[in-house]
């Protein structure tokens, strides 16, 4: 077996499909929207990690979502 062919075989078994793909997406938008509709002092939330950068594993679930306040709340 080439290298590339052995290559290609194994990212096809560990690069998440397009239907995991976008169930994760719909998760953190409907996350980030039900955070952002709370009250209280964040100002924002990213998506962030390796499901924002898309390099995740298939099957590796986990949202990364940083909730972000204003620096006075530091105080």
């Amino acid at each position: 077996m080439a290298m590339q062919s052995l290559l290609n075989a194994i990212l096809k078994k560990i690069t998440p499909t397009k239907k995991e793909m976008i169930l994760q997406q719909k998760l953190a938008e409907r996350l980030i929207k039900q955070i952002m509709e709370m009250e209280g002092p964040h100002i924002d939330v990213q998506l962030c990690g390796s499901i924002a950068r898309e390099t995740h594993l298939r099957g590796d679930n986990d949202l990364d979502l940083f909730v972000l306040f204003p620096k006075k709340c530091q105080e």
